[in-house]
């Protein structure tokens, strides 16, 4: 379902009580985590307060609103302040690195194609090295320190 969008019809199966049955159905939009873990029962997830961005942010052609890891967004993010990479400070919900690759805000981007980032400069510029149409992999911290290594595909 990731390739369908918001407001398409889709014809799902599934078996209830041993009958295989068919239901039409249109796709919505995914809930934010606030209301995702109201309708579960559970609590909010933990926010770091708003505070305006100490660095200016970058919007990539993937999605992904990016900025440097000063110390300040570390603390902000939850990640260690050793840690060396670039901040993911938004996604759009309908990119390739929502839907497919599971980026998400607060998240940390350190490798492209098994290559260290450090700085918007150097995510810019070892993106533009790969080729339209080309997959890579990418590297990423989520808070808490689990790193994840993922794919994206460089679109024209």
């Amino acid at each position: 379902m990731s390739n369908k969008r918001p407001g398409e019809e889709v014809v799902l199966t599934y078996n209830r009580d041993g009958d295989e049955r068919e239901a039409t159905v249109r796709l919505g939009t995914r809930p934010g985590e606030e209301a995702m873990a109201a309708a579960m029962g559970g609590p909010a997830p933990r926010r770091a307060p708003a505070q305006a961005p100490a660095e200016p942010a970058a919007q990539s052609a993937l999605g992904l609103t990016v900025q440097d890891l000063t110390p300040a967004v570390a603390r902000r993010i939850g990640v260690d302040a050793d840690v060396e990479g670039v901040a993911v400070t938004a996604v759009e919900r309908s990119s390739e690195a929502f839907r497919d690759a599971q980026i998400r805000e607060g998240v940390v981007i350190t490798e492209v194609n098994r290559r260290p980032v450090r700085t918007v400069a150097e995510l810019q510029r070892a993106i533009a090295a790969v080729a339209t149409g080309d997959t890579f992999l990418v590297r990423v911290l989520a808070p808490g320190g689990q790193s994840r290594l993922t794919a994206l595909t460089k679109r024209g």
